[in-house]
C-alpha cells in the first residue's frame, strides 16, 4: 500500500482484540506484580489521561479490506509492558 493507491477517505489502524482501560491496567499491574489502584475524581480535578467513562475503539475493517494487516493486542502487549522500566518501590 502506498501513495499510488486509488482509495480515498479515512482508514483506521488498530490491533485486533482491543482491550479496555481496566483490562490494560490489570495487565500492567500483573506484569509488575502489583494490584491496580483505581480512583474516581470529580469534574475539573486532576486525572489520568486514561480517565474516561465510556469505551473507545477504532474500526479497522476498512483497512483490513484494503489489505492492511494488524497484529493482536494479546501478542504484543506483554512484551511492550516488559519494555517499560519499573518504578522503584
Amino acid at each position: 500500500m502506498g501513495a499510488d493507491e486509488t482509495f480515498t477517505g479515512p482508514v483506521n489502524a488498530a490491533s485486533h482484540g482491543a482491550t479496555d482501560v481496566i483490562a490494560l491496567c490489570e495487565a500492567v499491574a500483573a506484569r509488575a506484580g502489583r494490584r491496580p489502584r483505581y480512583r474516581v475524581v470529580g469534574p475539573g480535578a486532576a486525572a489520568s489521561p486514561f480517565s474516561f467513562d465510556r469505551a473507545y475503539a477504532l474500526d479497522s475493517g476498512r483497512a483490513s479490506a484494503l489489505g492492511f494487516g494488524f497484529g493482536r493486542v494479546a501478542d504484543w502487549l506483554p512484551g511492550a509492558i516488559d519494555e517499560v522500566p519499573r518504578a522503584a518501590g
